[in-house]
């Protein structure tokens, strides 16, 4: 099963860079066979092009300009294969709505906690509101960054997908063995009770002739972290049933150089979108807005502070 193909690249291109919608960015790549085509297509061909199984596709105006924009926008690049790409513009949209939702902070949206504000000697309106702020973004940040590593997972391999039975990755290798993943961002989000389920999960598909793995995307194995400490301690061969950091992008892709690759691309789309910043210049613009927002309705300095509080608590 091809899953990234070059349909589904130029089709999430279109989505990211063009403004169309899934379904009809979907119905417009159907009209190239190849990236290739995509990145040297006319107003022309355009005008009269069909989609691959002959049927005419109506376009407007502005849709023909959309495309032709994002062809020529060079963010699909002819250098890249197809995975590189698709990592590329996944990657941009990841980092492009982490921007938007950074931007979109208010103090409404905020609501600090004037509990936590008392608590933790957060006495001036700065403190209080990057407090806050960081917070917001960080827990808005890794929220989304699940979905973010399916995308890329699913990259690795036209030979991985993603399953519907409580699994996260599928992989079936050259004999036909299923090789079923329950995938995990980092090497300390599981714990007993969570791990005891998952060894029941993978006995089950083991006892159908099948491979079942924890995977953790990042980590090493002699990592001393509480869910690997317990990794070792709970699961019977759990160096055959877990796959630790470089192991997992390496046993996807079968390509020991993949994961330097995915990296390169990360930084690269990271640079375009952010130049030679961070999203922690993001972070700290909101962080000024916010708290003028903040002292323009409840005052400066501690008594801004306490006014908050007196507001919030009555």
């Amino acid at each position: 099963m091809v899953l990234i193909d070059d349909q589904k690249l130029i089709a999430v291109a279109l989505e990211v860079y063009g403004g169309f919608s899934e379904s009809k960015a979907t119905k417009v790549s159907y009209l190239f066979n190849r990236t290739e085509d995509f990145l040297n297509v006319t107003r022309e061909q355009l005008l009269s092009i069909k989609t691959v199984s002959g049927s005419n596709v109506r376009l407007s105006g502005d849709e023909i300009d959309r495309i032709i924009q994002v062809s020529r926008s060079g963010k699909v690049r002819a250098d890249r294969d197809t995975a590189q790409n698709y990592i590329s513009v996944v990657t941009d949209r990841f980092i492009r709505r982490q921007i938007e939702n950074i931007r979109n902070i208010s103090l409404e949206k905020l609501n600090p906690n004037p509990f936590i504000a008392k608590s933790l000697n957060l006495n001036s309106p700065r403190e209080l509101i990057e407090f806050n702020v960081y917070a917001l973004a960080i827990r808005s940040i890794v929220t989304s960054m699940g979905f973010f590593i399916e995308h890329l997972l699913l990259s690795t391999s036209d030979s991985v997908e993603p399953v519907n039975s409580g699994w996260d990755i599928l992989k079936i290798d050259q004999n036909n063995t299923r090789h079923y993943i329950q995938v995990k961002s980092g090497p300390n989000d599981m714990d007993k009770d969570q791990i005891i389920g998952w060894i029941k999960m993978i006995e089950e598909v083991e006892s159908q002739g099948h491979r079942g793995y924890i995977g953790v995307t990042y980590g090493r194995r002699d990592n001393e972290t509480v869910t690997l400490t317990l990794l070792r301690k709970l699961m019977d061969n759990w160096e055959k049933r877990t796959l630790i950091g470089r192991e997992l992008w390496d046993f996807l892709s079968e390509d020991p150089t993949f994961l330097d690759r995915l990296l390169e691309t990360l930084k690269e789309t990271a640079l375009s979108v952010l130049n030679t910043g961070s999203i922690l210049n993001e972070i700290e613009v909101a962080v000024e807005r916010v708290t003028k927002e903040f002292t323009d309705r409840f005052g400066r300095d501690e008594d801004g502070v306490k006014n908050y509080i007196r507001e919030t608590l009555g």
